[in-house]
């Protein structure tokens, strides 16, 4: 009777909110491509923008919820830098000793954004010179696969 459901409610700010998950990495996207020229397709980058975004902006969005204003900001910048350290391809993250150590370094990278943004960006870039080089050997010697390209996009 006069109130909206919060369902409708929630559908009605997520379409809202559609500029402000398109437009930021598209401009990031354009500038970075038209700066640096990097030698993968305009779309690969911007999926993985988009990806580095969204992730970046909702960790924002949900600590703002939970803590104060000035806590938040704090909050996110460390859980988004802790995520860049841990998830990040670091051969010192990976040289820890133990078995419970181990086992740790091999799920909890795959559980933050900042992996896969790198496994994406990273295969795309490796993506564009498969029929020039041997790109197998470098690729395994980091741990990826060519064949988790779409899986790292898509995550």
């Amino acid at each position: 009777t006069g109130m909206l459901s919060v369902s409708a409610y929630f559908v009605g700010k997520q379409v809202a909110d559609v500029v402000h998950i398109v437009v930021p990495p598209l401009l990031f996207s354009t500038v970075f491509v038209l700066w640096t020229v990097p030698p993968m397709s305009f779309s690969t980058f911007y999926v993985v923008a988009v990806g580095a975004w969204t992730v970046g902006s909702g960790v924002a969005q949900w600590m703002s919820i939970l803590t104060s204003d000035v806590k938040a900001m704090t909050w996110s910048a460390a859980i988004v830098g802790a995520s860049v350290l841990i998830g990040g391809i670091s051969s010192a993250v990976q040289q820890t000793e133990g078995s419970v150590a181990r086992w740790l370094d091999s799920v909890v990278p795959l559980l933050t954004f900042a992996h896969w943004t790198i496994e994406g960006f990273y295969l795309g870039v490796t993506a564009t010179y498969d029929g020039i080089y041997d790109t197998s050997i470098g690729i395994a010697n980091a741990g990826l696969y060519q064949s988790e390209a779409k899986t790292a996009l898509l995550v």
